[in-house]
């Protein structure tokens, strides 16, 4: 990223004087010095980037609903509780930052102290796997995905891998595509710290036959399953630690590129409050439990992360609060029917069964079709 593009950026995420107590309270907890653990290009090391985060994502959600009129005052003090602005939800809601925040500092932990007891092993090598497809892809105005089924797909890759393996399911938004009436995209994307002792386990060969029979596909042709070697070090397992359970403050951006095979790729980008409100619509529609997946021994760390998130959870639950988190979807439902669009937003049903095209790769195509570019720009890549 140019140094100018990298400060816009800085300064649109509005950095906070937060992140340094974040950074301090990390150290002491894992006994070492600034020096021992490099920052990101905002000077932050990962708990403090997932404080911020999930801090950041709940204010841009506000701003984005404190436009919304109609919403009747117990409905506005529900949507606080469930983001985490008056306290805790009786779930363990993807929407409640003071429950992300905790998730994503559980899991760096559970993953340095892994490492720290692993470390001395002497053929122990880590990758980090990406798997996307287009079943993970929505549409804005009428969002539907088999995200059970979506799992199992990537589930079922990463133990064809044969390495043991810890995970996460993460939403994200496409900020320009395909609109065209359908609104923009919100795609599921899975990733995993993957590591084994095998010395003969041969990356490269395993994911070119993995992208060769994987039951997923891409609409760009994209590889849908990466597997990138992570160094086997404290700094760069616990920043991926921190990268699976972010929160989704950024989006990306369509965007042409000529040495790409399909033309095209993606920017990072900031959403836009409105879009936000979108994925908070649907976090509060989902738990971390069933988001975090893991194979082999994996399933110890995840056990270790949950035990620990919910003995927190039980703390810190304040009975007052609203109780009716199941009846989330519902609200959700009730508040967009009283909003006044041309385009209706309907609910997200996130349990539909497969189909081959989805609503979504219909309308990519079509999307794709009507762009003003060569035959190689307009076509999607089956």
């Amino acid at each position: 990223m140019a140094k100018k593009q990298l400060e816009s950026y800085a300064k649109s995420r509005a950095l906070s004087s937060i992140r340094f107590e974040a950074i301090e309270h990390y150290t002491e907890d894992h006994g070492i010095t600034l020096a021992d653990e490099p920052t990101d290009a905002y000077g932050r090391l990962p708990k403090a980037a997932a404080s911020e985060d999930a801090r950041e994502f709940k204010n841009l959600f506000e701003k984005g609903f404190a436009k919304w009129t109609r919403v009747p005052p117990i409905w506005r003090y529900m949507m606080a509780g469930a983001i985490g602005k008056t306290g805790m939800t009786t779930q363990l809601l993807c929407s409640n930052a003071l429950i992300r925040e905790r998730a994503s500092h559980t899991m760096i932990d559970v993953i340095s102290r892994h490492w720290k007891e692993t470390r001395h092993y002497p053929n122990r090598r880590w990758w980090f796997v990406t798997i996307i497809g287009d079943s993970g892809n929505m549409l804005e105005y009428q969002p539907e995905m088999n995200l059970a089924a979506f799992q199992a797909d990537a589930l079922q890759i990463i133990k064809a891998t044969g390495l043991h393996a810890i995970g996460a399911t993460e939403f994200q938004a496409i900020n320009n595509f395909p609109q065209n009436g359908h609104g923009r995209t919100i795609m599921a994307n899975s990733h995993f710290i993957c590591w084994t002792d095998n010395p003969l386990f041969d990356a490269a060969c395993v994911e070119k036959r993995l992208c060769a029979t994987s039951p997923l596909a891409h609409w760009l042709g994209a590889k849908t399953v990466k597997i990138d070697p992570i160094k086997a070090s404290h700094r760069h397992l616990t920043w991926k630690a921190y990268y699976m359970l972010k929160a989704p403050v950024d989006g990306k951006y369509l965007t042409r590129n000529e040495e790409t095979p399909s033309g095209w790729s993606f920017n990072r980008t900031t959403l836009r409050v409105d879009l936000v409100v979108r994925l908070m619509e649907l976090l509060c529609q989902l738990e971390f439990p069933q988001m975090v997946l893991a194979v082999g021994d994996g399933k110890q760390l995840r056990d270790d992360w949950l035990d620990d998130l919910q003995s927190w959870h039980q703390l810190c639950l304040d009975k007052t609060l609203w109780p009716h988190d199941h009846d989330m979807a519902d609200a959700w439902a009730w508040l967009q029917s009283r909003r006044n669009r041309s385009k209706p937003r309907h609910p997200f049903h996130l349990s539909m069964p497969s189909t081959t095209p989805s609503r979504w790769l219909r309308a990519a195509e079509g999307a794709m079709e009507q762009m003003p570019a060569t035959r190689r720009h307009s076509k999607i890549l089956r």
